[in-house]
């Protein structure tokens, strides 16, 4: 059995075998992403090299795969059938990014734990709330910036993103929380959720209800949207505790 690094490894060397023909000449690498909480993941890049933007494929999950049984063959199709759903089609549109203008209704708030995060709030805007902090990103998903089919895309913003958009973290705020409350929410009984997950009937539980948003991204900063709230309440008839989850 190959060990993680192998996998990898035979994966950089491999994996343009099983992609089409205009795949050929993309160059194939391995790039460490810090996620949320201080976590590191480790992605597949299978670039074009007239295209600025790829998909990042984790690798683990293909690996624990790989560990359970799954041949490696059957793993790298897998794999490759991944990369060519996720095609981009042309290049990003980076100065639509930087257009303060062209995102200013799709910069959201989100929440994340203030102590396993000390690093990167050292250069992203960020105000505490309770024990938490609230940072701040741009939902690229339904932006026209080059994609040809919507594709989930979030940008975290820095400090040197914030200035280059000339405004502070104030209106970062002022801005994610009008756009939060115009988002759409889904805010649904556990055992609704367990049901269409699972695709058997559950025990049905009217005390815990599962709070995200459209796209089950980021969605614990829904909290934030009064709307969804009240509803919540009504739902559950009276008070209620809120536990963020990621």
């Amino acid at each position: 059995m190959l060990t993680y690094e192998e996998f990898k490894n035979e994966l950089v060397e491999e994996i343009l075998e099983y992609l089409p023909d205009e795949y050929s000449d993309c160059d194939v690498t391995i790039e460490t992403v810090i996620k949320n909480n201080n976590s590191v993941n480790e992605g597949l890049m299978i670039r074009h090299s007239n295209i600025n933007v790829s998909p990042n494929i984790y690798i683990q999950q293909f690996y624990d795969e790989y560990v359970e049984g799954e041949p490696s063959e059957d793993i790298c199709k897998k794999i490759a059938n991944v990369r060519v759903d996720a095609e981009y089609g042309r290049n990003f549109e980076i100065d639509k990014i930087l257009n303060f203008d062209f995102v200013k209704n799709a910069i959201y708030p989100n929440l994340i734990n203030k102590g396993r995060n000390l690093d990167q709030l050292e250069y992203r805007p960020h105000r505490d709330f309770l024990d938490l902090v609230i940072v701040y990103y741009v939902d690229v998903t339904y932006l026209d910036i080059g994609c040809k089919e919507p594709i989930i895309m979030q940008l975290g913003i820095t400090d040197e993103l914030m200035d280059t958009y000339g405004i502070d973290e104030e209106r970062l705020y002022e801005l994610s929380m009008k756009n939060i409350n115009l988002a759409e929410a889904s805010c649904k009984f556990l055992h609704e959720i367990s049901n269409k997950v699972i695709g058997t009937d559950v025990v049905e539980n009217y005390d815990i209800m599962y709070l995200t948003n459209k796209l089950n991204c980021k969605g614990s900063a829904m909290i934030f949207n009064n709307d969804i709230i009240e509803y919540a309440s009504g739902k559950l008839n009276g008070d209620f505790y809120i536990l963020p989850s990621s």
